[in-house]
């Protein structure tokens, strides 16, 4: 069992492939011979283009799925098009999201904008949150859409919920179970499409008399985690400014492959978690290991912080004594990851893969 632990953690983290899953980054990555396991991309811009049997995730700045998922499909990316299917659940978050094939269960998507095809069919729920939605093809099971602007011209079998400042109807949309939806106005067009029964309710007089106090709690959320970043942020980077530098320069060397192992991270280590529960010997790593799996993701915007601290100290601040510069940047990163909601997520991922191989790389060298 000790043995099975070592090469399992060990392939997660720096090896390319495993028996149970391949992984792979590249600036472009076309995919192109099936994959007999759960696989796992990262790169720039990143084509599917061949069948996987098992669980697909990616993380990229483009990316294009056009073959057939055997299980779950897991994508974060600016631009996301899926054209193929999926047996199971399909989850996505990004900039824009396109969905042209088939989904065998649930779909849950947040994004910029979203638009489901007539092509599409969701044959479990459908959860999406975004600023404009474009909602075609043919959705199963219950629909919750929340968003600035929602288009229907598909089929809603189930029931529907509906949130949105405008609600826009095409021709061939048709909601088969019961409405509920928010609009600033009643909408004839929309309650003519529903077999079932229609409740509206609108909230802009409540939003109206509430704006400045939301306005005023974001403003102050957001300068408290400012403020947070950069006193906790200076205190752990100036007490390991070599090493945080050092994790800079692999972040900066190696950005892919960083985001790559980062992401394995997320999503590998509950099951080494668990494995190591299953064995006795292996209890008490594996309370460790969640400590500091449940830490990383607490706090990865105070690691986000610093190591990208590192690695603009590293190139423009490497030979400056200046404690007054280097705390200016660390401001200037502590201020991006304090205003920047959702995508400081997936920047922190960036850095705690570099983290995962400057640690590893530090543990090498002291042997």
């Amino acid at each position: 069992m000790k043995k099975i632990l070592i090469v399992f953690l060990s392939t997660i983290l720096f090896h390319s492939s495993v028996g149970a899953f391949q992984a792979k980054a590249e600036e472009n990555l076309n995919f192109t011979e099936k994959a007999l396991e759960d696989t796992y991309l990262a790169g720039g811009r990143v084509r599917i283009e061949a069948p996987v049997e098992g669980d697909l995730a990616s993380i990229g700045g483009e990316i294009i799925v056009k073959e057939h998922v055997s299980e779950d499909v897991l994508l974060l990316g600016g631009r996301i098009q899926f054209l193929g299917s999926v047996k199971d659940d399909f989850r996505a978050g990004g900039g824009e999201i396109i969905l042209e094939g088939e989904v065998g269960d649930d779909v849950l998507i947040g994004a910029g904008k979203v638009e489901i095809r007539k092509t599409s069919i969701i044959k479990g729920d459908l959860a999406i949150g975004s600023g404009e939605v474009l909602l075609g093809g043919t959705v199963s099971g219950k629909t919750n859409i929340a968003a600035g602007i929602i288009t229907l011209s598909g089929i809603i079998e189930g029931d529907a919920s509906l949130l949105a400042e405008e609600i826009n109807v095409e021709e061939g949309a048709e909601i088969k179970g019961n409405l509920f939806y928010s609009a600033p106005q009643p909408l004839p067009e929309l309650e003519a499409l529903v077999t079932g029964e229609v409740t509206h309710e609108i909230w802009e007089e409540i939003k109206e008399e509430h704006r400045s106090a939301i306005f005023l709690f974001g403003l102050s959320f957001a300068l408290s985690n400012f403020l947070y970043l950069l006193v906790f942020g200076g205190l752990l980077f100036f007490a390991l400014e070599k090493f945080w530098q050092q994790t800079g320069d692999e972040l900066r060397s190696h950005p892919w492959i960083s985001l790559l192992r980062g992401f394995l991270y997320l999503v590998a280590m509950p099951f080494v978690i668990v494995i190591l529960l299953i064995s006795v010997l292996g209890i008490p790593i594996a309370f460790l290991s969640l400590f500091v799996y449940i830490f990383s993701f607490v706090l990865f915007e105070l690691l986000g912080t610093v190591i990208f601290t590192g690695l603009f100290v590293s190139k423009y601040l490497k030979n400056s004594k200046s404690i007054w510069k280097k705390l200016g940047l660390l401001a200037l990163v502590s201020l991006v990851f304090a205003v920047v909601s959702g995508l400081d997520f997936i920047i922190a991922l960036f850095a705690i893969g570099a983290l995962i191989t400057t640690k590893f790389k530090l543990l090498k060298t002291l042997k």
